[in-house]
């Protein structure tokens, strides 16, 4: 998974942040299993020790603390099926974007 180096400047490949920010990630869904889901926010005290998204603010995608909305284990170590991350405004356009990227695959294939 993701280790930070405070000497290197990593970019988020998801959301393209630098992780030397005090922000997190702006994709605020997940999709597990078959559902969508809010993602869960670093809780912690400070900044995550792992991707350095700050308090009240969505960990960047494979972030070793990140917890699984659905089973709330942490997502690294959860049994759930996690197949990306949406960034949305709200859950009716996070499912609108999962329709769509579903009705792309289907045109591909």
């Amino acid at each position: 998974m993701m280790k930070m180096m405070m000497m290197k400047k990593i970019t988020c490949p998801d959301c393209t942040k630098q992780l030397d920010l005090v922000t997190g990630c702006d994709h605020d869904y997940i999709i597990v299993n078959e559902g969508i889901y809010r993602r869960i926010k670093h809780e912690g005290r400070g900044w995550c020790p792992t991707c350095l998204a700050c308090l009240d603010h969505t960990h960047h995608f494979g972030c070793e603390t990140e917890v699984c909305p659905r089973c709330t284990q942490l997502v690294m170590d959860c049994a759930c099926e996690v197949r990306g991350i949406i960034k949305a405004g709200n859950i009716q356009e996070a499912e609108d974007a999962f329709i769509n990227q579903a009705a792309a695959v289907t045109k591909t294939l």
